[in-house]
């Protein structure tokens, strides 16, 4: 229930425009949408020029993963939530690749990675799903549950991608592995190959996560868009032990329970928006209050760090649906 207190009326006008909140309480990297829009352009040349010449052009995949890096290095939270939010345009064979590899890296970073290490997971990060690019659109973009045939094409994939880049004889095995083994589960479930645990590549483990993240919070034709929040809320469930718990908590530990962009109530009624992951303290985000405890725009910055909050913390995460249906 909203406190007696809240205007739904108010609230519901601030919370309308998702890309002005955005814009408004987290302003966007120096330039992050040219930096963004550059490599999505680069990578689909990337892409292009591999299947029309049969060759990677290292020039070019160095130039995008060097941009990846800057970005995450500038301000990993607020790229958090321009991920999050950036729904526009979204096109699965670029978008997924990249916010993957964006993802797959900062939990690598998390995991004190060599750069040598970081350089081989952001290139198995870019090529991960290659193989899609053979699986039919019309089963990509199904807006039905896919049939059990339909779902075997999908699991051909890592393999496709494997073999086609193994041919090429420029990757080490690390990234090959990583690439044929991003859908194994801890479990021995994943496929193709069906391994377990310590079987599975630490680089796959990794684009396990990352894939699942990204698959969650992205635009699918099937199902709308998940926040980060009910993301990380998903992957945590890991009821079947999916994903291996060392990578796992290395990712809870940079996204937090709640990660950036997350809308939250307050346990004064006040409403904020996660503003900065604080390490080491998953449930007690930097928060921006955006409205205090009467309903009322906040016109200034108001930035609480629960982390040093004794009597402040999040007692739930909203969405904009539930104020706009209270009108």
């Amino acid at each position: 229930m909203l406190s007696k207190y809240m205007n739904p009326q108010k609230i519901s006008e601030i919370l309308k425009d998702e890309s002005a909140e955005l814009d408004e309480n987290f302003p966007p990297l120096v330039n992050i949408k040219d930096i963004y829009h550059g490599v999505s352009v680069e990578y689909e040349i990337l892409i292009k020029e591999l299947s029309e010449k049969e060759k990677i052009n290292n020039d070019l995949m160095n130039k995008i993963l060097k941009k990846i890096h800057l970005m995450i290095e500038t301000d990993k939270n607020k790229l958090i939530i321009f991920i999050g939010y950036n729904s526009e345009n979204y096109k699965y064979h670029i978008n997924h690749g990249i916010n993957s590899t964006i993802i797959a890296l900062i939990g690598g970073m998390e995991l004190k990675f060599s750069e040598e290490e970081l350089s081989e997971l952001g290139i198995a990060g870019l090529f991960h799903d290659l193989g899609m690019r053979k699986i039919p659109e019309s089963i990509i973009s199904k807006n039905e549950k896919l049939s059990e045939e339909e779902y075997d094409q999908i699991k051909t994939h890592p393999v496709i991608a494997y073999k086609y880049l193994e041919d090429k004889d420029v990757f080490s095995k690390n990234i090959l592995d990583a690439i044929l083994q991003h859908h194994e589960q801890n479990n021995g479930k994943g496929y193709p190959q069906k391994l377990k645990s310590d079987k599975i590549s630490k680089f796959a483990k990794i684009l396990s996560i990352a894939d699942a993240i990204e698959s969650q919070i992205a635009f699918r034709s099937y199902r709308e868009k998940r926040s980060s929040y009910n993301a990380i809320k998903e992957i945590l469930k890991n009821t079947n032990n999916s994903f291996d718990n060392t990578y796992l908590e290395a990712f809870i530990n940079a996204f937090s329970i709640y990660p950036p962009g997350t809308l939250v109530q307050m346990n004064n009624n006040s409403i904020g928006t996660v503003f900065s992951v604080v390490p080491y303290f998953p449930l007690k985000p930097q928060v921006k209050i955006i409205i205090d405890e009467f309903g009322d725009k906040i016109t200034k910055d108001l930035i609480k760090d629960l982390s040093n909050e004794k009597d402040l913390f999040i007692v739930r995460v909203l969405n904009d649906e539930e104020y706009m249906n209270r009108r």
